[in-house]
C-alpha cells in the first residue's frame, strides 16, 4: 500500500488594480511518476495476511521429489479509492516455472475499492536443488505494473532401500540361475560376484564357475530423483560335487581266481584314481566276499572324494582234480591195498574207499 498525497496549490490573479489578493483555485495535480492521487487504484499483495512487497522472495523450504508443497495462499485487494482495480494476467516465469503450480480465479478480474480475490501457489520440484521462478501479476496499478514476487524452494532426492533375499547354496555343475533384488523405488538392481573363480554374473544371471564361497553385491546407484541405495551382500556358497561311481556287480568266479580288472572295473563321471580293497591279485574263500573302492578325483578343488563303495562278489567252491591211474591186474586172493587205492587230488583231504 502506498501513502497517498493531496497537493494544494494556490494561485494569485490581479483582480482589479490595486486590490487585494484573493485565492483563485484549489485544484489537484499529479506530484509525478511514482507518487499516487488519493483517487487511484492501487495493488496492495499479501501472503498468510501479512502485505509483500514488490520484488518479495517467497521461499517454500525443501520439498522432496514426487511430492508437493502445502498451499500458500496470496490475497490481491484494491488498496485504492475511488477506482476499481483491473487484474488482467497472473503468469509464471523464470528457469524452473514447471516446478509451480497456480489455482487462479478466472480472469481479467475487476476489484472495487477495499475489494479481494485470492490464489494459491504450491511448489513440486521436477529435479533436486534451488529452484527458482519469477510471479508476475499484471494490473492497471498506474506504477505497480507488473508486481513480482520471486519463488523458491529446493528439491530434495529420496532415498531407496533394496530388498535381497539370502541366496539358496548351489552345487557345482548347477545350471544358471536368476538374482531377483527388487529397490523400494523401482529402479533396476545391478550385482556383482567377489569372486569370479565361484561365479560370475552377467545382468542378473549367475553362472555358477567353481566350488567355493562369494558375495553377490546387490546395487543401485540412483538417479535425478533417488540417491543412490545402501549396497545389500549375499554370499553364495558353493559345494563340491560328488562324483558318480558306476561299479556293477561282477559275475562269480571259482575259489582260486585271483581278483583282476575282470572284477575291479568300477568306473567315474570324472577322472580320478580307484584304490580297491582288496587289491589285484588277492585269492578270495568260497562265499559271497565284499568289494569296496575310494574314489579320489583328479579335480579336488570341485570334486568331493567318494569312499566306500561296494559290490558283492560270489566265489563259488573249486572242485578238486583227483587222479587215480588204472591199478595193474591182481591175482584172486590178493587182498586191496595202497598199490591199487593209491588215488591223489589236487588239493589236501581224505579218500574213503
Amino acid at each position: 500500500m502506498r501513502t497517498s498525497i493531496v497537493h494544494i496549490v494556490f494561485r494569485y490573479s490581479l483582480i482589479w488594480f490595486f486590490s487585494g489578493l484573493a485565492l483563485e483555485t484549489v485544484s489537484a495535480k499529479d506530484n509525478g511518476p511514482g507518487i499516487k492521487n488519493f483517487f487511484e487504484q492501487d495493488i496492495q499483495v499479501s501472503i498468510g495476511g501479512s502485505p509483500v512487497s514488490n520484488g518479495h522472495l517467497q521461499d517454500f523450504g525443501a520439498i522432496n521429489l514426487l511430492s508437493t508443497s502445502s498451499a500458500i495462499t496470496v490475497t490481491i485487494e484494491n488498496n485504492g479509492s475511488p477506482e476499481d482495480l483491473t487484474i488482467n494476467t497472473i503468469t509464471l516465469g523464470g528457469t524452473h516455472s514447471a516446478d509451480y503450480t497456480l489455482t487462479l480465479p478466472g480472469l481479467p478480474l475487476t476489484l472495487g475499492p477495499a475489494a479481494t480475490t485470492t490464489f494459491t501457489i504450491s511448489f513440486s520440484p521436477l529435479l533436486s536443488g534451488v529452484r527458482t521462478a519469477t510471479l508476475q501479476i499484471y494490473s492497471d496499478d498506474p506504477d505497480t505494473n507488473p508486481f513480482i514476487i520471486n519463488l523458491q524452494g529446493s528439491g530434495v532426492k529420496l532415498n531407496q532401500t533394496i530388498t535381497f533375499n539370502p541366496l539358496t547354496p548351489r552345487t557345482f555343475g548347477d545350471g544358471s540361475f536368476a538374482l531377483s533384488a527388487t529397490s523400494s523405488s523401482g529402479l533396476p538392481v545391478s550385482y556383482s560376484s567377489s569372486n569370479p573363480l565361484v561365479a560370475t554374473i552377467s545382468g542378473n544371471t549367475v553362472t555358477i564357475v567353481g566350488a567355493g564361497t562369494t558375495t553377490i553385491t546387490a546395487s543401485q546407484l540412483g538417479n535425478d530423483t533417488y540417491n543412490p541405495a545402501t549396497a545389500v551382500d549375499q554370499n553364495l556358497l558353493v559345494d563340491k560335487a560328488t562324483p558318480v561311481i558306476t561299479w556293477n556287480t561282477p559275475a562269480a568266479i571259482t575259489y582260486g581266481t585271483a581278483l583282476s580288472a575282470t572284477q575291479l572295473n568300477a568306473t567315474a563321471s570324472v577322472g580320478g584314481t580307484f584304490v580297491y580293497t582288496p587289491a589285484a591279485g588277492a585269492v578270495l574263500n568260497a562265499g559271497v566276499q565284499v568289494l569296496s573302492v575310494d574314489f579320489t578325483p583328479t579335480d579336488a578343488t570341485n570334486y568331493n572324494t567318494v569312499t566306500g563303495t561296494t559290490v558283492n562278489l560270489t566265489v563259488n567252491k573249486a572242485t578238486p582234480t583227483v587222479t587215480w591211474a588204472t591199478p595193474a591186474a591182481i591175482t584172486y586172493g590178493t587182498a586191496l591195498s595202497a598199490t591199487q587205492l593209491n588215488a591223489t587230488a589236487s588239493v589236501g583231504g581224505t579218500f574213503v574207499y
